[in-house]
């Protein structure tokens, strides 16, 4: 997979951390929108029967409701597995073997996910700020003017210049870490950046670009 990125890396850049991790994105159908279905399925049939009780009628509507929510639930499934397919061009059997991919270079922010760059609003920062190809996501580092580590969360949050979060760990584009890889990652962001320290608490950090 590395030899994929080599060939979109200019000629004196090179990779300084990548991180892989294989993802069944035939497990990942968005689960605020069944939970909301489903929610509203019992709300509805609780209705029902408050109001129509036991008649033979209130059970038959009842039974058509849920027939119909289920087919649906279907049907929305099947087709974002098979938007999935078309955007990505990748078999089902591909889908659960999807590769999500983290790099930093000597110039550039990397990303390879479908979920995460399909499904934002990159139009609300400036132009030629981020360039796209397909599902992967390149960021020039002189583009990231800022970097929050938040350790509630495990993430270090990038925040690029020209954009302004609705507040202060507003951030598309962040990387999260584990006890392993923290130092190694900090320290290749702070070096890579140049940047240095201006708050810090139990809750987080917060980096700048130096001047």
């Amino acid at each position: 997979m590395e030899e994929k990125f080599k060939n979109f890396l200019e000629e004196d850049e090179k990779i300084l951390w990548i991180r892989k991790q294989k993802k069944n994105l035939l497990l990942i159908i968005p689960f605020g929108i069944k939970v909301g279905i489903i929610s509203s399925f019992i709300f509805l049939i609780l209705i029902l029967i408050t109001i129509i009780l036991e008649t033979i009628l209130g059970i038959v509507i009842i039974i058509s409701i849920f027939v119909i929510i289920i087919w649906w639930i279907i049907l929305y499934i099947n087709h974002h597995i098979n938007r999935m397919k078309k955007i990505l061009q990748l078999s089902s059997n591909e889908l659960r073997q999807y590769d999500f991919i983290e790099i930093i270079t000597s110039k550039r922010y990397i990303r390879k996910s479908y979920l995460l760059n399909y499904f934002k609003d990159f139009l609300k920062y400036p132009k030629n700020v981020i360039e796209q190809i397909g599902d992967i996501v390149f960021i020039k580092l002189d583009f990231i003017e800022k970097v929050i580590v938040e350790y509630k969360f495990r993430r270090i949050g990038l925040f690029l210049k020209g954009y302004k979060p609705k507040f202060f760990n507003d951030t598309d584009f962040f990387i999260e870490f584990t006890e392993n890889d923290f130092d190694e990652l900090l320290k290749i962001l702070i070096n890579t950046l140049n940047l240095e320290k201006k708050e810090s608490n139990p809750i987080f950090e917060e980096y700048f670009k130096k001047k």
